[in-house]
């Protein structure tokens, strides 16, 4: 706290006591920062976990050499379908031997990124035949065993022509 006093001018008849000073209550409260997301693209995995980072806004309430970071709790994107600009939010804290002074304008934050389609390998598997002097061939198609393929995703492969 702070004593604050007052001295009179005893010519004018302001004298104050000392009784008549007050203690006045002050406290210091966090400076408030705001934490900027970058999330990052990704291929489609069937998931809508996000990858990102999270970096302290430019701001004349952050005291320069303070150590102060911002941390990435969890990021997600809003749904896991491929897509560009597609939201993503994440739960952001500060971190560092200073995080104490300052607090976030807000925990939850959004940033856009884009989820593109998984790359596949199409396998094809040729029919035998006679020879008919002819270069029409048959054939199927199947999907290698890829880990971007989901699990109970409905993927085909067909063969539109061959020779």
């Amino acid at each position: 706290s702070i004593v604050a006093g007052y001295q009179g001018d005893e010519a004018s008849g302001d004298d104050m006591e000392p009784s008549n000073s007050a203690a006045i209550a002050q406290s210091i409260t966090a400076a408030t920062l705001t934490g900027v997301l970058t999330a990052s693209d990704r291929a489609y995995n069937g998931l809508t976990t996000a990858s990102a980072t999270c970096s302290v806004a430019a701001d004349p309430d952050l005291v320069a050499l303070e150590d102060v970071t911002c941390s990435v709790d969890s990021a997600s994107f809003a749904t896991a379908g491929v897509g560009t600009g597609k939201t993503v939010t994440a739960t952001v804290s500060l971190g560092g031997g200073d995080a104490g002074n300052y607090v976030l304008a807000s925990t939850s934050i959004t940033d856009t990124a884009d989820i593109t389609a998984a790359t596949l390998t199409g396998v094809l598997t040729a029919s035998d035949r006679a020879y008919n002097g002819l270069t029409t061939a048959s054939g199927t198609c199947s999907v290698a065993a890829d880990p971007d393929l989901v699990a109970l995703e409905d993927v085909t492969c067909s063969v539109d022509s061959a020779s």
